[in-house]
């Protein structure tokens, strides 16, 4: 149960507050995630599985090159920046809204590190 609810979450997040601005509309059932292959992309297919369940369709882009995970982070501080609000538990998205100037809300998570 708590994986399904972390999952439709991080769903949730992803959809709702990360679309960048003027970028393709999203249909709101389509989450792309890049990650290393493995562990991540791993990982990754547990949450592809339950996300399924749900009606999401998780798309899981491996990023094996530096050149390609820079162009990425790049692309990522741009839909942060484009945000009206971040919603996250997680340290590195607390640090993204902070870069970008982005209203922010930061939970308390199990390592503590956002408290």
């Amino acid at each position: 149960m708590k994986r399904r609810i972390a999952a439709l979450a991080l769903a949730a997040l992803l959809v709702l507050g990360l679309t960048a601005c003027g970028g393709k509309k999203s249909d709101g059932t389509t989450i792309k995630v890049g990650a290393t292959p493995a562990p991540h992309a791993a990982v990754l297919e547990v949450a592809k599985e339950i996300l399924a369940e749900e009606g999401y369709t998780l798309d899981i882009v491996e990023y094996d090159d530096y050149v390609t995970r820079k162009k990425t982070g790049k692309q990522k501080l741009l839909e942060f920046s484009c945000a009206k609000l971040v919603i996250t538990d997680r340290i590195h998205g607390m640090l993204f809204a902070a870069l970008t100037g982005t209203p922010c809300i930061a939970l308390n998570n199990v390592s503590g590190k956002v408290s």
